[in-house]
């Protein structure tokens, strides 16, 4: 399931109960790693995933999948 973000946008994902959130900054495209164990849990071959680069507040960047955030509301620029 896509949320087709753009750079520019403000996304958030939880580690444990914290609420970590930040912008958008660049997009990139990878092939998918196969993952679990047998063939029910593996991408087929050639899929690709989107993979984010998200500046959070404090300046510091964190690669995320698309799949592990979700939009967020906050519609401020880091300063």
């Amino acid at each position: 399931m896509s949320n087709n973000f753009t750079m520019g946008d403000f996304v958030h994902w939880f580690v444990g109960e914290t609420k970590c959130e930040g912008e958008i900054v660049e997009i990139h495209i990878r092939q998918a790693q196969k993952t679990g164990i047998g063939s029910f849990f593996k991408k087929d071959a050639g899929q690709h995933e989107r993979v984010l680069l998200v500046q959070l507040e404090n300046g510091r960047k964190v690669l995320k999948l698309e799949k592990e955030v979700m939009r967020s509301d906050n519609k401020r620029r880091f300063a």
